[in-house]
């Protein structure tokens, strides 16, 4: 992307690649130029903005998930623990299972 001259005056091309090709867009003279050369400035700061937060939410999902497996293994640990005390679940709750003799 940038301004080319042509016959003394300058020009605002936007250099986009499709389809393996790199393809010239006219963006405009003067004012208009300056005007879409802005445009693309902004819109190439927006994309680099979004990848920025989309590996930022890859990043956390994963760590979410490392922190899932840890709460579940915590959860399995303490299950055991309790059942080997004799607890029982009743309705959600840990109880001390009755032992009758």
């Amino acid at each position: 992307m940038g301004w080319e001259q042509r016959n003394g005056r300058k020009y605002y091309y936007a250099k986009r690649r499709v389809n393996g090709r790199v393809v010239s867009e006219y963006g405009g003279a003067g004012v208009f130029g300056a005007i879409s050369a802005i445009q693309d400035d902004v819109r190439l700061a927006r994309a680099r903005q979004i990848e920025e937060l989309q590996r930022t939410k890859a990043k956390m999902k994963t760590r979410d998930r490392e922190i899932d497996n840890l709460i579940s293994s915590i959860e399995a640990a303490i299950r055991a623990g309790l059942e080997d005390m004799g607890f029982h679940r009743h309705k959600g709750q840990w109880r001390h299972r009755n032992e009758r003799r």
